[in-house]
């Protein structure tokens, strides 16, 4: 008796709630992003994005340009800008300074599918960030940079 009481109660449950399911509604995929009603976003006082530049590395912050890091990371590093550039290495971390800008860049050099590959640190201010996202340290090569000292983390205060 108990069992055929909770399936009825169960049933009822399931066809109640499932035109409250069914209301909702997908966007319609003909509306243009830019024209569907977003949430709002609470003013918090950091730099907001002016329009949608999710793959972007450029993007423009409070009517400046800014750079997205998460998009710089792993991202190719190469000798030049034209069509015959070689990839040098990779973008492998980007160190701040106290001031919070971006100091050094550590870039992981050699290797093959990051097996045998080691990190060295060059200044960020040396790099360069094309409009297409193309990084490029201007000057160097895979030699100059696997020549340089080997970069490791060091926690501050423990040498």
């Amino acid at each position: 008796m108990h069992h055929r009481l909770l399936l009825a109660a169960s049933a009822a449950a399931l066809l109640a709630a499932g035109p409250l399911v069914a209301q909702t509604a997908a966007p319609d995929p003909t509306t243009p992003p830019t024209a569907r009603t977003a949430p709002p976003v609470p003013d918090t006082g950091a730099p907001r994005s002016d329009v949608n530049q999710e793959n972007s590395v450029h993007v423009t912050i409070d009517g400046g340009q800014g750079m997205r890091s998460s998009r710089l990371i792993g991202a190719s590093v190469y000798d030049g800008i034209g069509d015959d550039a070689t990839k040098i290495g990779s973008l492998d971390d980007i160190i701040l300074g106290t001031d919070k800008n971006a100091r050094t860049a550590i870039l992981s050099v050699g290797g093959f599918l990051g097996v045998g590959a080691k990190l060295v640190s060059v200044p960020f201010d040396q790099l360069q960030v094309e409009t297409n996202g193309r990084v490029v340290l201007p000057g160097a090569t895979a030699d100059s940079l696997k020549a340089q000292p080997d970069f490791t983390y060091r926690v501050a205060g423990r040498g």
